[in-house]
């Protein structure tokens, strides 16, 4: 690459790092832009280093074998591009804020199954008055 010889363990390095930089700041641009930068790295290195011998394929191997590479490399683009893809839009706190929100529903939910189950029990003492 550029007159330069590289070992293959160094160019997994700047993909390791985006991977766990990724992990460190919850997917931030420039973490995916390391990544990508370390995918893009690899895949140069592989085409560069690859002897090509063409052999007769039929045309339905061509496309599939097309197929295959541009559709993984579109769906390996959406997820390091695409941000949040839900419908949500106003819910942008992430996983803790959405934990939390569903602690609090949970517990105003536990709040009102013991309203209703004193209700319960007072309903069940002033018929057992009236009787």
């Amino acid at each position: 690459m550029g007159g330069m010889r590289m070992t293959s363990g160094l160019l997994v390095v700047p993909l390791t790092a985006g991977i766990v930089w990724m992990f460190v700041s919850g997917a931030s641009f420039p973490s995916k832009v390391m990544t990508g930068l370390g995918v893009f790295l690899i895949i140069a290195a592989v085409i560069a280093s690859t002897n090509i011998h063409l052999v007769a394929m039929s045309l339905y191997d061509w496309v599939v074998l097309l197929v295959l590479i541009f559709g993984g490399a579109a769906l390996l683009a959406k997820v390091l591009l695409v941000g949040d893809c839900r419908d949500d839009k106003e819910d942008k706190g992430g996983y803790r804020s959405r934990k939390s929100q569903r602690r609090q529903s949970d517990a105003s939910k536990s709040r009102s199954y013991s309203s209703a189950a004193i209700d319960v029990e007072a309903e069940l003492e002033a018929m057992k008055k009236g009787k």
